[in-house]
């Protein structure tokens, strides 16, 4: 299956103020904000992690250039440390936009979350902002 959406809910949102999310703002179009239902985050040493699990998290909605789309996933595959056992797998989801289903792709964490504080809200951003996490000192 192929979709031209990518689902972001760290690093690479665009109000994260984070290298990599300006690299992707400047290469991708921001769709906007939406909610990915069937997702926990994770908080993982300056990182969230995105699991499988009944909650929702809070993100937002790129579409990737066709001409761009494979460099751009490599880049992010590199940068996301791709490891379906202890690390990322990019996998794609269904999401709702403005009423409407979207296939997008979304890093999900397959690493072990025990010990890791669970994100209540769903938000990192919030997350960050909210006390002292040390997360955005990358």
């Amino acid at each position: 299956m192929k979709t031209s959406h990518l689902f972001v809910y760290g690093t690479l949102r665009p109000t994260a103020k984070h290298s990599m999310g300006e690299w992707l703002a400047a290469r991708a179009n921001f769709v906007g904000a939406t909610t990915l239902e069937g997702g926990v985050l994770y908080e993982l040493d300056g990182f969230p992690g995105l699991k499988s699990e009944a909650g929702h998290v809070q993100g937002d909605l790129y579409q990737l250039p066709e001409v761009r789309r494979k460099q751009v996933l490599e880049v992010l595959d590199e940068y996301e440390g791709l490891d379906p056992v202890h690390g990322y797998e990019r996998t794609i989801v269904e999401l709702v936009w403005e009423g409407e289903p979207v296939s997008a792709w979304v890093y999900f964490f397959r690493g072990e979350v025990r010990g890791r504080r669970r994100i209540p809200h769903g938000d990192w951003l919030r997350w960050v902002s909210e006390g002292d996490r040390d997360a955005m000192d990358l």
